[in-house]
């Protein structure tokens, strides 16, 4: 029955319209298109092929352009994560624990609202589930393939995960020569697209977009805020984090080779910014590390439920986090409780450097279930060492 409450629920998420494919989904879209007509799909600075991989793959089933197909494919996608994760839960808690999983996942609004939309949420979503899912299982040799090739995927998916997952793979997998081979060549076959694309089109051997840049983001952060995620906000945004972004896609459009220029003048102003202002960037990591978990919409860009559901969403998000904390705390199975908390921190951590967009941590929610559901019956189990209080009638 849950099932089908949760795909019922996510088909009516993913039906409610996006005025247009913008930004990033257009520039996935892009590189989609690209691939169907024969090109290599290289971005010079921000996407990797991961996703318009998998676009591709959809519309050259289904027809060009089909985004019914898409959301309806990422719907059932989602689902499988969950089944994924109660079958996690299963095999470290039992039926119980599972059973409650399941039900979490398939109610829970954060994963659900975006099976609708032409972004790699979803398919970060089904590959860390997959990951736990591996990890909890009876290992065998060819695991730490597929390790490999899942953490090179995540990486191809969401390109700044360069910056942590290769540490988070490392301390998951273990410090053993046969597990890091086997992962190093199945990291070596799913990055083999991006590095046969990278030197068609810019003449570089890399794994991700060749002239990607931090100096900006870096520098534009003491000026972010709370980034905009939803049309209704872009007016919010200071003149100088427009000015510093403006200027990057001037060199993404028309000089991407000359990025190097971009990245220098802005890693500079952002140390002569540190001197006399690492108190204000310190609080503004802070901050945006809250933001980056402060879940106040339902769906992104365009939310016809907003301000309305701010409150309902962040009482589930607060009591979903406070349940995975519990849950991960009574706990001691390795490597999945490394790969949890590892994962976790690299999330907060590395994202709320520089920006804070809550979307980024939506990938991280498979695990925060997974947690919460064993809170959830420990709580349950806690409170049942209590019984009630009778009152008598004398």
């Amino acid at each position: 029955m849950f099932f089908i409450i949760g795909f019922l629920w996510r088909l009516f998420l993913a039906s409610i319209p996006q005025y247009r494919v913008f930004w990033d989904m257009a520039a996935y879209n892009e590189l989609a298109h690209a691939i169907l007509r024969g090109e290599w799909a290289a971005h010079c600075c921000n996407h990797g092929a991961g996703y318009p991989l998998f676009l591709s793959l959809i519309y050259s089933i289904f027809g060009m352009d089909n985004f019914f197909a898409v959301r309806l494919i990422q719907v059932l996608l989602d689902l499988v994560s969950g089944l994924l994760i109660a079958a996690c839960a299963k095999n470290l808690f039992g039926a119980k624990v599972s059973r409650i999983a399941f039900i979490l996942y398939m109610l829970n609004p954060f994963t659900s609202a975006y099976t609708g939309l032409l972004l790699g949420e979803t398919l970060l979503v089904f590959v860390v589930s997959l990951i736990a899912y591996l990890l909890v299982s009876r290992p065998a040799w060819w695991h730490w393939l597929l390790f490999g090739a899942l953490f090179g995927y995540l990486i191809q998916i969401k390109i700044a995960y360069v910056f942590f997952i290769p540490i988070v793979a490392l301390v998951t997998i273990g410090l053993r020569p046969k597990r890091l081979v086997l992962a190093f060549l199945g990291f070596f076959i799913v990055s083999l697209y991006a590095l046969f694309a990278n030197y068609a089109v810019f003449q570089k051997v890399s794994v991700i977009p060749p002239y990607r840049t931090a100096g900006g983001m870096l520098y534009a952060s003491f000026s972010v805020g709370r980034y905009p995620e939803l049309v209704s906000d872009f007016s919010t945004l200071s003149d100088e984090w427009r000015n510093a972004t403006d200027e990057y896609y001037r060199y993404v459009d028309t000089k991407p080779e000359l990025m190097h220029e971009y990245d220098q003048k802005y890693t500079e102003k952002f140390k002569e910014r540190m001197k006399g202002e690492w108190p204000i960037f310190i609080q503004n990591t802070i901050q945006n590390i809250i933001y980056l978990w402060d879940k106040r919409f339902l769906l992104l860009f365009i939310d016809p439920f907003y301000p309305k559901d701010t409150q309902f969403l962040r009482i589930i998000n607060i009591s979903l986090i406070a349940l995975f904390i519990i849950g991960i705390a009574r706990f001691a199975r390795k490597p999945i409780v490394v790969f949890s908390l590892i994962y976790f921190t690299a999330l907060s951590l590395v994202f709320g450097l520089v920006i804070s967009e809550s979307r980024l941590t939506i990938p991280a929610y498979p695990i925060i279930i997974l947690w919460a559901a064993y809170g959830l019956e420990r709580f349950h189990r806690y409170a049942r060492f209590f019984p009630k209080k009778t009152v008598s009638s004398e």
